[in-house]
C-alpha cells in the first residue's frame, strides 16, 4: 500500500484546480479535493469540514487495516461529515469499516458512485441443517444509533434533509443504506444486494423519495426445505414513525421481507397515537420473501399499488393496519395468504390479481382484553371490520377468502376460480355484502363454520354448492366483469429520479431455492460454496456445500481426523470428527467439478458430565442469589455428552427436569495443545465459563440467544472446563465451544 507522511495532515486544504493530491491518513478536506489514485490504508477517518467541500476518489480503494479479516472485527468509520450543506462524496471504494460513510446533521450532502462492498457483518451461527435464534436482528431502538453501533452500515445519515444517495453499490455486508432522522432526501439507481440485514433501513424519516434500486438478497435465517425465519432481515425496513414516503420501482426479492414498515415502540407502548403513516409503495417486486413481501402494521394510510409479490409466505401481512390502499398487485404461489389483516380496519383490497395462494384474502380478530387495555389498544380501534373486497381476481387458490370474526366486509364484482372455496366464514361475521361476483369455479361457493345465517345476494355462480346456514337467490343474474376498480393505480404512478431497471432480468435465476445463506451471509445464486472455512466444535464440525448442483470428493486430510462422506452430490454436508479424545487440527481439500475448496478444522472431544438442579421461582425474575446452594444439593438429573450443544426451546431438558428455572452444570477434562484460545458461548439465560477455576465468560443475566466470548492462554496439558448456565423462564438454550 501507498503511504505518506503524516505532515500533510495540516497543510492540506483544497486541490490545486483539478490535480489530484496525496492522499494521507486522517486527511482533513476543505473546499473540492481530488486524491491521487491508489490503495491506501486508513487509520484515522477522513473528515470534510467545510460547507460545499467535493471529496473525488475516482481510482482510490480505502482500506482499514483488518480488511480481508474477519467482517465482525471491522471498526470505525473511513469518512465523516457533519454539520455541513452541500457537500459531495463521489467515487470512493471503501473496505473493511464499521460504516463506510457517515453524515450527521447535514443537509444537501450527495454520496454517488461509491462502492462500499466488504464491510461489517456478523457472524451467524445458524447453519443449513438448524436455525440459532441468536442470528435474530433488534431493530426497535435507534433513537441513540444502535443500528450504526451494533450492526454497521455502508452509509449512515441521522438527523440530515435534501440528501441524495445515488449510484452506489454494496454487497457483502451487513447493511447497506442507512437513513435516520432524515427528511426529505432521494435515494435511486443503487444496488445493496446480498447483505446479511437491510439494504435501505429508515428510523424516524419521512417525505423521502426511494427509487429504482436493487435490494435483492438481504437475508439471514433461512434454509431451503429445513426453516424459514428471516430474523427480521428485510430489503427495505422502515421503522419507527417513517412517514410520507415514496417507494417506487425498487427490486427487493429474496429478503427476509421483501418490505417492513412498523408503526414503532414510540405509538404501541408510548403514545398509542402516530405510526409510519401515508407512505406509498408503487411498483415494486417484493417476491420469494422468507415470510412477508410487504409486512405494515399499526400504521394508517398506506398504499400499496401495482407491487409484484410471488412466493412469499404472506404476500401483504398488515396486521392493526388501517385506511390502507392494497390495489392493483400481482400476488401468487404465496404459502399461507396473499393478503392477512389482522385487527384492521377500513381497508381496501381491490384490482389485484391472486393466483395460487393457499387463501386469496385472509382477515381475522382475535379479540384479546389484555391487548385492548395496553397504550395502544385504549387509544386505537382494533376490531376488525369495514373491508372493501372489489374488482379482484382470484384464480387457482384454495381458498378466495377466509374470514374470522370480521364484520362489515363488502366483496363486490370479484372474479373467482378456487380450487376448493370461495368464502369460508369461520365465525360470525355480520353484516356481510357478497353480491354482483363472477364465480366462475370452484367446489364450494361458501363455507359457513358460524352459527349464524349468511345471505348471499346476487352472483354469478357457475358452481352453487355450499355448507352451513346460507342463503341464496334462486335465480342468477347476469355475468358480472370483474374490472370495475374504484381506485385507479395509473393516478398514484410517482414520478422519480431514479432511471435503473432494478428488476430481475427474465430467464435470471429467482426463487427461494436460490437463497443460500453461509456462516457470513447470502452468496450470489448459483455460486458454488464450502463453508464455513474454518469450523470448530466439541466432538465434530460440519463442513456444507450449496450452490449449483453437482458432485464433490473429499481429496485431501490432513491430521487426526475422520471425514464422511468422502464423496457425494450437492448440496450436502461433510462431517469431521476428532479420531480420539483431546484437540484435533486438520485440513480438508473438497474438490467439486474444477473448483477446489480448502477448509482448516479445529476440534476438542472429550466426554462431559452435565447435571441438572432446579429451584423456586424467584418474584425478579433474576438468577438464584444462592447458586452454589443449588448446585451442592442432588442434581435432579444427569447425563453424558460428547459436547454442550443444546436447544430445549420452551422443552425441558429430560422428563426429570423442569422447562423453567432450573440449572445446568457441565464439566470435562481434555487434554489441548498449548496456546490462546476462545471461548464461545450461546446461552438463554444465564452463562459462566470457567477454564482450570478461572473465569474466563460470565454473563449472569437473563437475556435471549446471546454469543459471548472470552479468551484464556494455557499450556500444553489436561486442562478442566467447567460451563454453568441457569434458565429462567421461556426458551432455554445452552451451546459451547473452543477454538484456536
Amino acid at each position: 500500500m501507498k503511504t505518506i507522511s503524516s505532515a500533510f495532515l495540516l497543510l492540506l486544504v483544497a486541490s490545486a484546480g483539478s490535480d489530484p493530491v496525496p492522499f494521507v491518513d486522517g486527511l482533513v478536506v476543505r473546499g473540492d479535493v481530488q486524491i491521487a489514485p491508489g490503495t491506501y490504508e486508513l487509520t484515522t477517518p477522513i473528515r470534510i469540514v467545510e460547507h460545499g467541500s467535493r471529496l473525488d476518489l475516482a481510482g482510490v480503494v480505502l482500506r482499514s487495516p483488518v480488511a480481508g479479516g474477519p467482517a465482525a472485527s471491522f471498526t470505525d468509520t473511513a469518512i465523516i461529515v457533519q454539520g455541513l450543506r452541500g457537500v459531495t462524496i463521489a467515487n470512493a471504494t471503501i473496505q473493511g469499516f464499521k460504516v463506510g460513510i457517515s453524515g450527521w446533521g447535514c443537509t444537501r450532502l450527495a454520496i454517488t458512485g461509491c462502492d462500499l462492498t466488504g464491510n461489517y457483518r456478523q457472524r451467524l451461527h445458524s447453519t443449513p441443517e438448524r436455525e440459532n435464534e441468536a442470528d435474530w436482528l433488534w431493530p426497535h431502538h435507534n433513537d441513540e444509533n444502535q443500528w450504526a453501533t451494533n450492526y454497521g452500515a455502508g452509509i449512515y445519515l441521522d438527523g440530515c434533509r435534501s440528501a441524495e444517495i445515488a449510484g452506489n453499490v454494496g454487497h457483502d455486508s451487513q447493511n447497506g443504506i442507512i437513513l435516520s432522522r432524515t427528511d426529505s432526501s432521494f435515494v435511486y439507481d443503487n444496488d445493496m444486494s446480498y447483505n446479511s440485514g437491510w439494504g435501505l433501513a429508515m428510523w424516524r424519516s419521512c417525505g423521502n423519495e426511494v427509487s429504482n434500486n436493487r435490494f435483492d438478497y438481504c437475508v439471514r435465517g433461512y434454509s431451503h426445505g429445513i426453516y424459514r425465519r428471516g430474523q427480521d432481515s428485510a430489503g427495505i425496513l422502515v421503522f419507527e414513525q417513517c412517514s410520507d414516503n415514496v417507494f417506487a420501482f425498487n427490486s427487493a426479492t429474496h429478503g427476509g421481507d421483501g418490505f417492513f414498515l412498523y408503526a414503532g415502540h414510540e405509538t404501541l407502548e408510548q403514545t398509542g397515537l402516530g405510526g409510519s403513516n401515508r407512505n406509498l409503495v408503487w411498483g415494486n417486486d417484493f417476491s420469494h420473501a422468507v415470510a412477508n413481501g410487504i409486512e405494515a402494521t399499526f400504521s394508517e394510510g398506506n398504499r400499496f399499488i401495482e407491487n409484484t409479490l410471488d412466493e412469499c409466505e404472506y404476500g401483504v401481512w398488515a396486521g392493526y393496519s388501517y385506511g390502507t390502499d392494497i390495489v392493483g398487485n400481482r400476488i401468487s404461489r404465496c404459502a399461507r395468504a396473499g393478503v392477512a389483516i389482522e385487527h384492521g380496519h377500513d381497508n381496501r383490497i381491490e384490482g389485484n390479481a391472486f393466483t395460487g395462494n393457499r387463501v386469496g384474502v385472509l382477515l381475522w380478530a382475535f379479540p384479546s382484553a389484555q391487548f385492548d387495555s395496553s397504550v395502544y389498544g385504549e387509544h386505537q380501534n382494533t376490531r376488525s371490520e369495514r373491508y372493501r373486497i372489489l374488482g379482484n381476481r382470484f384464480e387457482g387458490d384454495s381458498t378466495s377468502v377466509r374470514l374470522y370474526t370480521t364484520s362489515e366486509v363488502r366483496i363486490e364484482e370479484n372474479e373467482f376460480n378456487p380450487l376448493d372455496a370461495v368464502l369460508t366464514l369461520k365465525t360470525v361475521c355480520p353484516a356481510l355484502t357478497f353480491r354482483c361476483n363472477n364465480v366462475r369455479g370452484g367446489r364450494i361457493l361458501a363455507r359457513n363454520e358460524a352459527s349464524e345465517g349468511v345471505i348471499l345476494d346476487a352472483n354469478y355462480a357457475a358452481v352453487r354448492a355450499v355448507e352451513g346456514d346460507i342463503s341464496m337467490p334462486d335465480t342468477l343474474p347476469a355475468p358480472v366483469p370483474a374490472d370495475s376498480v374504484a381506485l385507479d393505480p395509473a393516478r398514484f404512478r410517482p414520478q422519480t429520479r431514479g432511471t435503473l431497471d432494478a428488476f430481475i432480468p427474465a430467464g435470471r435465476l429467482r426463487g427461494r431455492e436460490t437463497m443460500v445463506i453461509d456462516e457470513w451471509g447470502p452468496i450470489a445464486a448459483g455460486e458454488l460454496h464450502l463453508f464455513p472455512r474454518d469450523p470448530a466444535g466439541w466432538g465434530d464440525g460440519r463442513l456444507f456445500l450449496a450452490g449449483r448442483s453437482g458432485y464433490f470428493d473429499v481429496t485431501l486430510v490432513t491430521g487426526p481426523v475422520f471425514v464422511e462422506p468422502l464423496a457425494g452430490r450437492v448440496p450436502s454436508s461433510v462431517v469431521v470428527r476428532p479420531m480420539r479424545p483431546g484437540f484435533a487440527e486438520a485440513n480438508v481439500q473438497v474438490t467439486c467439478g474444477d473448483r477446489v475448496f480448502d477448509a482448516k478444522v479445529g476440534l476438542a472431544a472429550s466426554d462431559w458430565l452435565v447435571r441438572f438442579y432446579g429451584w423456586e421461582a424467584a418474584a425478579s425474575g433474576e438468577p438464584p442469589a444462592d447458586w452454589a446452594e443449588v448446585t451442592a444439593g442432588a442434581p435432579l438429573d444427569t447425563l453424558h455428552t460428547d459436547r454442550v450443544d443444546f436447544w430445549w426451546g420452551g422443552k425441558p431438558p429430560t422428563d426429570r427436569v423442569p422447562a423453567e428455572h432450573f440449572a445446568t452444570v457441565g464439566e470435562t477434562s481434555v487434554n489441548i495443545p498449548g496456546g490462546t484460545y476462545t471461548a464461545r458461548t450461546i446461552s438463554d439465560d444465564g452463562i459462566r465459563v470457567f477454564v482450570d477455576g478461572k473465569s474466563v465468560v460470565d454473563n449472569w443475566t437473563t437475556h435471549g440467544p446471546k454469543e459471548d466470548r472470552g479468551s484464556f492462554t494455557v499450556s500444553t496439558g489436561m486442562h478442566r472446563f467447567r460451563v454453568e448456565h441457569c434458565q429462567i423462564d421461556g426458551s432455554s438454550w445452552l451451546q459451547f465451544w473452543i477454538q484456536k
